[in-house]
């Protein structure tokens, strides 16, 4: 089926674009408590280790309760506006887009999947084996400088922020193109048998993760609408993960398989790159068969 004509629009339609970044950008950063954990855990004094439990879960409680502060706050402030936003939407006709199931069966949502499913592999890969691939091509100070690499691939999208939503408002499907570039450039740089390559590999992993996700949640808001783009990601989310769950361990373990492991994800995404194209040429060509009125929400848009 086709995408859906017309569906709901942002709550704020001109900055969709930089608020799915920033908040995209900062869930992947959100990644760096566990890089500051284990480093903080490092040079503690063997007491203070052995007291590391207490520590730990009195910041998972003061997170949790963190977290039901910001809650509320929405509840009682952006709740009621993200409510009446829905409904003017609901009115202007957005319910009759199609349902959550044949949205599922659509080759848009088949896309998106394949699209996550390799890229989330290849970060996942890269966060847990690189940092030590950083650490072996430096020799000495090699921990020093596999910490550094972990806190670049958390913490280096802030930075691109600005350059990512740049990429989103021009478009999805250049976006995707992009992300596809990126994906290359890391493995290739990742496999460099220069010291500091993996290194530089890094920098490339930190803008091409906040350009992935901050593509992939506008590719859900902007095609499938924000009505249902909840469960069509929850959907997606829970499919693309099977391959990282099964590969990860078993085929993808570190050391000398890392340099395998990444020639495998370099051709995954060049597959994917020819598919990618072929989908964006299929849905300008289909915009342009429906006229000015049709598929405006077509990542190809």
């Amino acid at each position: 089926p086709p995408a859906p004509r017309g569906p709901p629009p942002l709550l704020w339609p001109k900055q969709g674009a930089k608020i799915i970044t920033t908040l995209s950008c900062l869930v992947d950063v959100s990644a760096i408590t566990f890089v500051a954990l284990f480093a903080t855990q490092r040079r503690l004094p063997t007491a203070a280790c052995l007291a590391s439990p207490f520590i730990f879960g009195g910041m998972a409680v003061a997170t949790v309760m963190l977290h039901l502060v910001l809650w509320r706050s929405w509840g009682r402030v952006m709740l009621p506006a993200a409510v009446s936003a829905t409904a003017r939407a609901e009115a202007a006709g957005s319910a009759g887009a199609p349902a959550l199931w044949a949205q599922l069966r659509s080759v848009h949502f088949a896309q998106v999947l394949c699209f996550a499913a390799v890229h989330s592999l290849a970060c996942g890969h890269a966060l847990a084996h690189l940092p030590a691939r950083v650490a072996a091509a430096s020799g000495g100070g090699g921990a020093s400088l596999a910490e550094v690499a972990s806190v670049l691939m958390t913490v280096g999208c802030l930075p691109a922020i600005p350059l990512v939503t740049r990429v989103l408002e021009v478009g999805l499907a250049r976006a995707m193109t992009v992300v596809n570039g990126l994906g290359l450039l890391f493995v290739a740089l990742s496999l460099v048998p220069v010291a500091l390559a993996p290194l530089c590999s890094a920098f490339v992993f930190a803008a091409y993760r906040g350009l992935l996700y901050s593509t992939i949640n506008l590719f859900h808001a902007r095609v499938f609408g924000p009505l249902i783009m909840g469960r069509t990601i929850g959907a997606m989310s829970v499919l693309s993960s099977a391959p990282l769950f099964f590969l990860q361990q078993p085929l993808f373990g570190g050391g000398v398989q890392f340099a395998r492991a990444q020639r495998v994800l370099g051709g995954a995404v060049l597959l994917l790159a020819a598919s990618t194209e072929l989908y964006s040429r299929r849905n300008a060509a289909r915009l342009r068969a429906a006229g000015p009125d049709g598929g405006a929400s077509s990542p190809a848009a």
